[in-house]
């Protein structure tokens, strides 16, 4: 069911929730992964795949008491200390129980957090794309390749991280009706940009905007983030969510999204 046009503080949040539980099982399919979704939490290990995001376990729903709250923590956090693995921890408003960021930094997770905003549709202007510049949806497993290059780029991922984006991306198909969505945008037929969308949980959710050093402050990366949610109004949602960059927190607001709280990971090595 798509949010409405005026969704509530609560509406938003667990639409934001249910859109990255989603992201989330996406990567299900890398080899060797486990993934378990109970009352208590959604939960996905990569043993392959050293990195907290790919070890993450979100839609936490754990006892009120503290004592058995600690308890779960530690039966989630154990399969990872096993393996050595980094793992996240996301907390959202709607976790459980009320202080478990309090009992997380207690089992030595540290706070990562980024602002969530979202933005109603119906109020974005179709807008041209700057000079020169084009988006074009990725289709084929050669495409996906040349976005993670793009993706990639401003980060520095070690290529453990990207070939886990390539499985995890590829394997959910490429079709004109897939929830998933990859976005590359070309500057005088040169990749320089990319973004992925995701609708799900009612709303469409963006996720990995970059754009090339050499490309910025050209409008681009406004573009390669405005037009998937223009693709999303099209097909009838009317809200789009994301998790902000430092660096690029302005940039959406000037597009009309609004601050509704914060992206909380709390990681641990």
């Amino acid at each position: 069911m798509m949010l409405s046009t005026l969704p509530t503080l609560h509406d938003l949040n667990l639409a934001t929730e249910v859109n990255l539980c989603a992201y989330v099982r996406g990567f299900a399919v890398l080899p060797g992964s486990q993934i378990e979704d109970t009352d208590e939490a959604l939960r996905l290990l990569t043993p392959d795949v050293p990195n907290p995001f790919f070890n993450s376990v979100i839609r936490s729903r754990l006892s009120p008491l503290a004592s058995e709250a600690r308890a779960a923590i530690q039966r989630f956090v154990k399969p990872y200390d096993d393996l050595f693995l980094p793992m996240m921890w996301w907390v959202s408003p709607l976790s459980q129980p009320s202080n478990l960021a309090h009992l997380l930094r207690s089992e030595h997770f540290h706070l990562e957090s980024h602002p969530s905003l979202w933005v109603p549709l119906a109020n974005m202007p179709d807008q041209p794309l700057p000079l020169h510049f084009r988006i074009t949806r990725v289709q084929t497993d050669e495409d996906l390749l040349q976005w993670i290059r793009v993706n990639a780029a401003p980060y520095d991922f070690l290529d453990y991280i990207n070939d886990a984006f390539f499985i995890g991306y590829s394997r959910q198909g490429y079709g004109d009706d897939a929830p998933l969505r990859h976005y590359m945008g070309w500057l005088n037929n040169k990749p320089v940009a990319c973004s992925t969308m995701l609708l799900a949980g009612g709303v469409a959710g963006i996720y990995s905007v970059a754009t090339l050093p050499e490309a910025r402050h050209k409008g681009i990366g406004t573009a390669i983030t405005h037009v998937p949610l223009l693709d999303a109004r099209d097909e009838g949602y009317h809200v789009g969510i994301l998790s902000a960059s430092h660096e690029g927190y302005n940039l959406y607001r000037r597009m009309g999204f609004q601050e509704y709280g914060q992206t909380d990971m709390y990681v641990r090595y």
